[in-house]
Protein backbone atom coordinates (compact mmCIF):
# COMPACT_ATOMS: atom_id res chain seq x y z
CA UNK A 1 0.00 0.00 0.00
CA UNK A 2 2.82 2.42 0.86
CA UNK A 3 4.60 1.87 -2.46
CA UNK A 4 1.39 2.01 -4.48
CA UNK A 5 2.00 -1.40 -6.06
CA UNK A 6 -1.61 -2.52 -6.36
CA UNK A 7 -0.72 -5.72 -8.20
CA UNK A 8 1.44 -7.04 -5.37
CA UNK A 9 -1.02 -5.70 -2.81
CA UNK A 10 -3.71 -7.80 -4.51
CA UNK A 11 -1.50 -10.90 -4.21
CA UNK A 12 -0.89 -10.33 -0.50
CA UNK A 13 -4.58 -9.67 0.16
CA UNK A 14 -5.46 -12.91 -1.62
CA UNK A 15 -2.98 -14.79 0.58
CA UNK A 16 -4.38 -13.16 3.72
CA UNK A 17 -7.84 -14.24 2.60
CA UNK A 18 -6.60 -17.79 2.14
CA UNK A 19 -5.05 -17.88 5.63
CA UNK A 20 -8.21 -16.54 7.25
CA UNK A 21 -10.27 -19.07 5.30
CA UNK A 22 -8.17 -22.01 6.48
CA UNK A 23 -8.68 -20.89 10.08
CA UNK A 24 -12.45 -20.62 9.64
CA UNK A 25 -12.55 -16.82 9.77
CA UNK A 26 -14.76 -16.56 6.69
CA UNK A 27 -15.96 -12.99 7.12
CA UNK A 28 -12.42 -11.66 7.42
CA UNK A 29 -11.43 -13.83 4.47
CA UNK A 30 -14.22 -12.41 2.35
CA UNK A 31 -13.09 -8.84 3.10
CA UNK A 32 -9.51 -9.62 2.05
CA UNK A 33 -10.64 -11.35 -1.13
CA UNK A 34 -12.97 -8.48 -2.05
CA UNK A 35 -10.16 -5.95 -1.55
CA UNK A 36 -7.86 -8.13 -3.65
CA UNK A 37 -10.50 -8.38 -6.36
CA UNK A 38 -10.83 -4.59 -6.47
CA UNK A 39 -7.09 -4.24 -7.02
CA UNK A 40 -7.08 -6.94 -9.70
CA UNK A 41 -9.75 -5.12 -11.63
CA UNK A 42 -8.06 -1.74 -11.19
CA UNK A 43 -4.83 -3.11 -12.67
CA UNK A 44 -6.51 -5.21 -15.35
CA UNK A 45 -5.03 -8.43 -13.96
CA UNK A 46 -7.56 -10.91 -15.32
CA UNK A 47 -5.51 -13.96 -14.36
CA UNK A 48 -5.51 -13.04 -10.67
CA UNK A 49 -9.12 -11.85 -10.87
CA UNK A 50 -10.17 -15.33 -11.94
CA UNK A 51 -8.31 -16.91 -9.03
CA UNK A 52 -9.77 -14.52 -6.45
CA UNK A 53 -13.30 -15.02 -7.81
CA UNK A 54 -12.85 -18.77 -7.42
CA UNK A 55 -11.68 -18.26 -3.83
CA UNK A 56 -14.67 -16.01 -3.13
CA UNK A 57 -16.95 -18.75 -4.42
CA UNK A 58 -15.62 -21.17 -1.84
CA UNK A 59 -16.09 -18.59 0.92
CA UNK A 60 -19.72 -17.92 -0.04
CA UNK A 61 -20.36 -21.66 -0.17
CA UNK A 62 -18.85 -22.08 3.31
CA UNK A 63 -21.16 -19.32 4.56
CA UNK A 64 -24.19 -21.05 3.03
CA UNK A 65 -24.64 -18.48 0.26
CA UNK A 66 -24.77 -21.08 -2.50
CA UNK A 67 -26.41 -18.94 -5.19
CA UNK A 68 -23.73 -16.26 -4.76
CA UNK A 69 -21.06 -18.96 -4.67
CA UNK A 70 -22.31 -20.26 -8.01
CA UNK A 71 -22.22 -16.79 -9.59
CA UNK A 72 -18.64 -16.19 -8.43
CA UNK A 73 -17.55 -19.61 -9.72
CA UNK A 74 -19.26 -18.93 -13.05
CA UNK A 75 -17.38 -15.63 -13.41
CA UNK A 76 -14.12 -17.38 -12.58
CA UNK A 77 -14.84 -20.17 -15.07
CA UNK A 78 -15.44 -17.63 -17.83
CA UNK A 79 -12.12 -15.89 -17.19
CA UNK A 80 -10.18 -19.14 -16.89
CA UNK A 81 -11.53 -20.37 -20.21
CA UNK A 82 -10.69 -17.05 -21.88
CA UNK A 83 -7.11 -17.23 -20.60
CA UNK A 84 -6.76 -21.00 -21.10
CA UNK A 85 -5.77 -21.32 -17.43
CA UNK A 86 -6.63 -25.00 -17.05
CA UNK A 87 -5.45 -25.34 -13.46
CA UNK A 88 -7.56 -22.35 -12.46
CA UNK A 89 -10.46 -23.77 -14.45
CA UNK A 90 -10.22 -27.01 -12.50
CA UNK A 91 -10.51 -25.08 -9.22
CA UNK A 92 -13.41 -22.95 -10.47
CA UNK A 93 -15.33 -26.05 -11.59
CA UNK A 94 -14.72 -27.78 -8.25
CA UNK A 95 -16.07 -24.77 -6.38
CA UNK A 96 -18.97 -24.57 -8.81
CA UNK A 97 -19.76 -28.20 -8.01
CA UNK A 98 -19.86 -27.38 -4.30
CA UNK A 99 -22.23 -24.46 -4.91
CA UNK A 100 -24.51 -26.48 -7.19
CA UNK A 101 -24.61 -29.28 -4.64
CA UNK A 102 -25.68 -26.71 -2.04
CA UNK A 103 -28.45 -25.62 -4.43
CA UNK A 104 -29.51 -29.28 -4.85
CA UNK A 105 -28.79 -29.09 -8.59
CA UNK A 106 -27.36 -32.58 -8.63
CA UNK A 107 -26.99 -33.14 -12.38
CA UNK A 108 -25.22 -29.81 -12.83
CA UNK A 109 -23.00 -30.48 -9.80
CA UNK A 110 -22.04 -33.86 -11.22
CA UNK A 111 -21.15 -32.31 -14.58
CA UNK A 112 -18.95 -29.66 -12.91
CA UNK A 113 -17.15 -32.22 -10.76
CA UNK A 114 -16.54 -34.53 -13.73
CA UNK A 115 -15.10 -31.71 -15.82
CA UNK A 116 -12.86 -30.66 -12.95
CA UNK A 117 -11.71 -34.23 -12.32
CA UNK A 118 -10.83 -34.73 -15.99
CA UNK A 119 -8.78 -31.51 -16.07
CA UNK A 120 -6.98 -32.32 -12.82
CA UNK A 121 -6.05 -35.81 -14.00
CA UNK A 122 -4.90 -34.53 -17.38
CA UNK A 123 -2.61 -32.05 -15.61
CA UNK A 124 -1.27 -34.73 -13.29
CA UNK A 125 -2.92 -33.07 -10.28
CA UNK A 126 -4.11 -36.38 -8.85
CA UNK A 127 -4.51 -35.17 -5.27
CA UNK A 128 -6.71 -32.29 -6.41
CA UNK A 129 -8.72 -34.68 -8.58
CA UNK A 130 -9.67 -36.56 -5.40
CA UNK A 131 -11.64 -33.51 -4.22
CA UNK A 132 -13.84 -33.84 -7.30
CA UNK A 133 -14.17 -37.58 -6.71
CA UNK A 134 -15.40 -36.84 -3.19
CA UNK A 135 -17.83 -34.33 -4.67
CA UNK A 136 -19.24 -37.02 -6.94
CA UNK A 137 -19.60 -39.32 -3.92
CA UNK A 138 -21.67 -36.63 -2.18
CA UNK A 139 -23.85 -36.31 -5.27
CA UNK A 140 -24.42 -40.07 -5.18
CA UNK A 141 -25.26 -39.92 -1.46
CA UNK A 142 -27.84 -37.20 -2.05
CA UNK A 143 -29.40 -39.32 -4.79
CA UNK A 144 -29.59 -42.26 -2.41
CA UNK A 145 -27.27 -44.29 -4.63
CA UNK A 146 -25.18 -46.00 -1.96
CA UNK A 147 -23.52 -48.38 -4.42
CA UNK A 148 -22.21 -45.52 -6.58
CA UNK A 149 -21.07 -43.59 -3.51
CA UNK A 150 -19.16 -46.65 -2.27
CA UNK A 151 -17.44 -47.17 -5.63
CA UNK A 152 -16.20 -43.58 -5.55
CA UNK A 153 -15.05 -43.85 -1.95
CA UNK A 154 -13.14 -47.02 -2.80
CA UNK A 155 -11.30 -44.98 -5.45
CA UNK A 156 -10.39 -42.42 -2.80
CA UNK A 157 -9.26 -45.06 -0.30
CA UNK A 158 -7.10 -46.71 -2.97
CA UNK A 159 -5.48 -43.34 -3.60
CA UNK A 160 -4.92 -42.79 0.13
CA UNK A 161 -3.36 -46.24 0.58
CA UNK A 162 -0.41 -45.17 -1.53
CA UNK A 163 -0.65 -41.41 -1.43
CA UNK A 164 -2.01 -38.44 0.48
CA UNK A 165 -4.08 -35.29 0.13
CA UNK A 166 -1.19 -32.81 0.13
CA UNK A 167 -2.03 -29.69 -1.82
CA UNK A 168 -5.79 -30.12 -1.64
CA UNK A 169 -7.86 -27.15 -0.50
CA UNK A 170 -10.11 -29.02 1.92
CA UNK A 171 -8.68 -32.45 2.77
CA UNK A 172 -11.04 -32.92 5.69
CA UNK A 173 -14.06 -32.50 3.43
CA UNK A 174 -12.72 -35.56 1.60
CA UNK A 175 -12.22 -37.51 4.83
CA UNK A 176 -15.67 -36.59 6.11
CA UNK A 177 -17.30 -37.70 2.86
CA UNK A 178 -15.58 -41.07 3.06
CA UNK A 179 -16.53 -41.52 6.71
CA UNK A 180 -20.17 -40.69 6.00
CA UNK A 181 -20.42 -43.08 3.06
CA UNK A 182 -18.68 -45.90 4.92
CA UNK A 183 -20.83 -45.36 8.01
CA UNK A 184 -24.03 -45.45 5.96
CA UNK A 185 -22.87 -48.75 4.45
CA UNK A 186 -22.06 -50.22 7.87
CA UNK A 187 -18.42 -50.55 6.80
CA UNK A 188 -16.15 -50.85 9.85
CA UNK A 189 -13.35 -48.99 8.07
CA UNK A 190 -15.24 -45.81 8.91
CA UNK A 191 -14.02 -45.88 12.53
CA UNK A 192 -10.36 -46.25 11.57
CA UNK A 193 -10.58 -43.49 8.98
CA UNK A 194 -12.46 -41.18 11.34
CA UNK A 195 -9.84 -41.61 14.07
CA UNK A 196 -7.01 -41.07 11.59
CA UNK A 197 -8.59 -37.89 10.23
CA UNK A 198 -9.30 -36.47 13.70
CA UNK A 199 -5.77 -37.28 14.93
CA UNK A 200 -4.28 -35.56 11.89
CA UNK A 201 -6.59 -32.59 12.38
CA UNK A 202 -5.66 -32.19 16.05
CA UNK A 203 -1.95 -32.50 15.32
CA UNK A 204 -2.29 -29.75 12.74
CA UNK A 205 -4.19 -27.59 15.23
CA UNK A 206 -1.37 -27.95 17.79
CA UNK A 207 0.96 -26.17 15.39
CA UNK A 208 -1.20 -23.02 15.57
CA UNK A 209 0.29 -20.85 18.32
CA UNK A 210 -2.64 -18.45 18.78
CA UNK A 211 -5.30 -20.12 21.02
CA UNK A 212 -8.17 -18.21 19.38
CA UNK A 213 -7.05 -19.16 15.89
CA UNK A 214 -6.56 -22.75 16.99
CA UNK A 215 -10.08 -22.87 18.37
CA UNK A 216 -11.48 -21.28 15.22
CA UNK A 217 -9.63 -23.85 13.10
CA UNK A 218 -11.26 -26.71 15.00
CA UNK A 219 -14.71 -25.26 15.59
CA UNK A 220 -15.49 -22.85 12.75
CA UNK A 221 -14.45 -24.86 9.70
CA UNK A 222 -17.55 -27.03 9.06
CA UNK A 223 -15.75 -30.22 8.05
CA UNK A 224 -13.34 -30.04 10.96
CA UNK A 225 -16.21 -29.54 13.40
CA UNK A 226 -18.27 -32.36 11.86
CA UNK A 227 -15.41 -34.84 12.01
CA UNK A 228 -14.73 -34.15 15.69
CA UNK A 229 -18.46 -34.32 16.48
CA UNK A 230 -18.71 -37.66 14.67
CA UNK A 231 -15.85 -39.12 16.71
CA UNK A 232 -17.41 -37.85 19.92
CA UNK A 233 -20.74 -39.41 18.98
CA UNK A 234 -19.12 -42.76 18.21
CA UNK A 235 -17.15 -42.69 21.44
CA UNK A 236 -20.34 -42.12 23.44
CA UNK A 237 -21.94 -45.32 22.11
Amino acid sequence: QETGDRHKEAMVLNNLGSLAQKHGNYLSSRVSYEQSLSNCRATGDRWSEGIVLSNLSLIEHSLGNHAQAYEEALRSETIMRELNNRSGLGAALTHMGHALLGLNRLEDAEAAYRQSMAIRRDLGQNNLAIESTAGLARVAMMRGDQAAAMRLVEEILTHLSGGNLDGTEEPYRVYLTCVQVLTAAGDLRSDELLNKACQQLEEQAKRIDDPLMQRSFLEKVPYHKELLAARKKKSAK
